[in-house]
């Protein structure tokens, strides 16, 4: 079967003409595949070794296809195979979402800045290479991006910002593949900045005025004269 995606042995495919080899069919004979879903005869296509092989068009649908074969000799078919391949059929992206991690600080001068990534279904093969960081105005000429998690949700933490500013971070397109083999989508985001700010606030500190000495005096013989 012309399985995609992680496993070639799991039945689950995006491909969009599925081909199946069948054995145990009879020299010069036909065999013809049947969809229980679809409740009709598929295309199918025999050679004379009784080995065919045998397609899906790209009409089928999304979703689990039970599939059954049998011989046909002269127009006359033969009893359904008692084993029937149960094929998922998935051509649907997942669909993912970046931001602030929960409980991280905005604006904040530590490192790292967290978000947490949520895809709509299992994927794998997502990694640093994944994240973007372009619109940020901080400066991350040189940071660095850890992707930690698995399965539909993981945390992303940037660190190595080396000035100021807002960090904004995002999914690329076909960061990650699902089990059928289909790219992922580009992120969306409801909040997916964080302000950084690493600039220690200044202080000045000077002797403090000295009253004239002539005010003084004039002060200090006023106050006599009120005793």
């Amino acid at each position: 079967m012309s399985d995609t995606g992680t496993s070639s042995t799991d039945n689950i495919t995006n491909a969009t003409n599925l081909e199946f080899q069948v054995s145990g069919g009879i020299p010069n004979g036909t065999v013809e595949v049947v969809t229980r879903r679809n409740g009709g005869d598929e295309c199918y296509v025999a050679d004379g070794s009784g080995v065919a092989l045998l397609c899906l068009p790209d009409n089928a649908a999304n979703g689990n296809h039970n599939f059954a074969a049998r011989n046909s000799i002269s127009g006359a078919a033969g009893s359904n195979s008692l084993r029937t391949l149960v094929v998922t059929i998935d051509r649907t992206a997942p669909t993912v979402t970046i931001n602030q991690a929960g409980g991280q600080a905005d604006p904040t001068h530590l490192l790292p800045i967290n978000f947490t990534v949520v895809f709509s279904e299992a994927v794998n093969g997502f990694s640093n290479s994944g994240i973007s960081l372009t619109g940020s105005t901080a400066d991350v000429s040189a940071a660095s991006i850890n992707v930690t998690g698995s399965g539909t949700t993981y945390n992303v933490a940037v660190s190595n910002l080396l000035g100021s500013g807002l960090l904004q971070a995002a999914v690329i397109q076909n960061a990650a593949q699902d089990t059928a083999g289909n790219g992922s989508a580009a992120s969306t985001s409801s909040d997916n900045t964080v302000l950084f700010d690493n600039i220690q606030p200044s202080v000045t500190i000077e002797q403090a005025s000295r009253t004239n000495r002539s005010d003084q005096h004039a002060a200090d013989h006023f106050y006599r004269r009120l005793q």
